[in-house]
């Protein structure tokens, strides 16, 4: 019987930061747009789109929040399945939310899109 797909985490530039559950990846790749002509669908016209990675992190003493904050590089989101994907040319788009709701650091992260490695 397969595995289930269950629980992710995210590696940046190759560290893990300690993701919570419920991390989300976007693979992007082309977004398409119905095209029209006399009242009828001709076809569609594409646009490219990147991927996106919506992940907290748990949040210690040792977590450096300036990492985080500037992080440019390879983002990867690790599957339990043993399926990885990666996205280069990866930055984090939005400002970093902390909280303690749960006690972590929100992050959205947008980037090439991503290629399964495995």
């Amino acid at each position: 019987m397969s595995r289930v797909f269950g629980v992710s985490k995210v590696r940046l530039n190759g560290v893990d930061y300690g993701t919570k559950q419920g991390a989300s990846l976007e693979l992007g790749g082309e977004t398409k747009t119905s095209q029209y002509a006399s009242g009828k669908r001709t076809g569609s016209s594409g646009e490219p789109i990147g991927s996106k990675i919506t992940l907290t992190v748990e949040v210690t003493a040792a977590t450096d929040i300036e990492a985080l904050r500037k992080f440019e590089g390879v983002a990867e989101y690790v599957m339990d399945t043993g399926q990885e994907y990666s996205a280069g040319n990866s930055e984090v788009t939005e400002p970093v939310k902390i909280s303690d709701n749960g006690g972590g650091a929100e992050l959205t992260i947008e980037g090439d899109p991503a290629t399964l490695t495995t």
